[in-house]
């Protein structure tokens, strides 16, 4: 094998998931890409831009409120577990943040790894979103 990709909610990583992509890490000798997922889209706000002369509505991210700035705490604090994780065990790493939607972002990073690891609770939705295969 040559990459392992592992998918992570950045915001509540899985332990069992980080432990099984590095036995496979070890035994393959393959490196384990962390894949750190960010569901952005409920940080955005709707705000007014206006470009060529002409107003309209766009989405940003509100850098500056406290639930953001909590949030991305949280992700380094994650990123930080899943390096020493790695490092622990002897398994060779790197890490990937991908913001914005998380399911395509995973499936456009899947196209290049030989195997994904993902915990089958992981979701960004509060309502059932189905297994992987659904998406």
């Amino acid at each position: 094998m040559k990459k392992i990709l592992l998918a992570i909610d950045a915001i509540h990583p899985d332990k069992n998931a980080l432990e099984f992509a590095c036995y496979l890490g070890r035994l393959t000798k393959s490196p384990v890409t962390g894949v750190f997922l960010e569901n952005l889209v409920p940080d955005q706000k709707r705000v007014l831009k206006k470009a060529y002369g002409l107003m309209y509505m766009d989405w940003e991210i509100d850098e500056g409120s406290s639930e953001y700035k909590f949030k991305m705490a949280c992700i380094e604090k994650s990123i930080a577990l899943f390096e020493e994780g790695c490092a622990n065990r002897g398994v060779s790493y790197s890490v990937q943040r991908d913001g914005g939607i998380p399911a395509r972002e995973l499936i456009e990073e899947s196209k290049f790894a030989d195997v994904l690891i993902a915990d089958a609770e992981t979701t960004f939705n509060k309502k059932y979103e189905g297994t992987l295969q659904n998406l």
